[in-house]
């Protein structure tokens, strides 16, 4: 997918395209996440990148909530 493809089909909340995302970014996420929080155990960091996740999908619904089909 390209970056504006990707763009596009998040803003209409299309579950591949979040799909894609989070498969796309997590692994530099976990990398991320442990490199400031090196001292957690697995599960907190999984915590971590799961509630990031989350929370990408909550603040792109609350700033575009005209995207949901």
């Amino acid at each position: 997918m390209k970056e504006e493809q990707i763009r596009e089909a998040v803003a209409r909340r299309d579950h591949e395209a979040m799909e894609w995302v989070m498969n796309h970014y997590a692994g530099l996420l976990w990398k991320i996440i442990y490199s400031i929080l090196h001292n957690a155990s697995t599960e907190e960091i999984e915590e971590c990148v799961a509630d990031t996740f989350f929370h990408f999908g909550k603040i792109h619904f609350l700033s575009n909530p005209s995207a949901v089909v």
